[in-house]
Formats: structure tokens, sequence, C-alpha cells
């Protein structure tokens, strides 16, 4: 069976599908559940408020008998928790290097063998 995995692949996994998913390419399974989990939980609650106040927004929009009494869109940033979106934007981050570095270091060991 081929062991060896693509650091690129790994990385792209993390970085583009969800972060846990290079890991789950690494065959590192609770890493990567552990990794998808947590981050997700830190999505939800940093967006939270981002989506309850355009849900609010929405609302007020649909309930505007013209277009000039719809009201202000709610500011983005304010809406967010910087501590949180730090770490979350950091646990992704981690999950990023961490397959890419997995998978190069499977890799490598792999053409010593071979």
């Amino acid at each position: 069976m081929n062991k060896q995995k693509n650091p690129l692949t790994a990385a792209l996994l993390s970085a583009f599908v969800f972060a846990g998913a290079g890991q789950i390419y690494n065959r590192q399974f609770v890493k990567g559940m552990l990794l998808a989990v947590f981050y997700g939980i830190l999505l939800y609650i940093t967006m939270k408020p981002f989506i309850a106040s355009y849900s609010e927004y929405i609302s007020q929009v649909a309930k505007a008998a013209s277009v000039e009494d719809r009201p202000a869109p709610p500011p983005l940033v304010t809406n967010t928790n910087e501590a949180l979106t730090l770490l979350s934007t950091l646990v992704w981050l981690y999950a990023v290097i961490d397959a890419h570095l997995t998978a190069k270091k499977t890799h490598e060991n792999e053409e010593v063998k071979g």
C-alpha cells in the first residue's frame, strides 16, 4: 500500500475544504475530526452575532414599504469578536501547516525506505 501523501494536497484540503481535512487525508483521523469540530464551533460562535444582526436587517428590509424606508445595513467588523476571529484563524492556519508538514515527513520517510 502506498503511504506517501502529497504535502500540497494535504495543505490545500485543510485550507479550502475544512480545517482538519488534510489531517484526515494524512490518516490522522482523530486529530482531523477534533480540528474540524473545534474550528466549526469557533466559527459558529464568531459568526453568530453577525448572522443575527443581518437576519434582523433582512427582516426590516422586507417590512420596508419603499426603498427609502430601508434601514442602513449593520457594520461588518463591529459584529464579530476580534479575539475569537484571531483564534479561529490560528486554528485554521495550524491545520494547514500541520497537514503539510506531516505529509512532507511521511513522504520523506517513504522515500528513504523505498
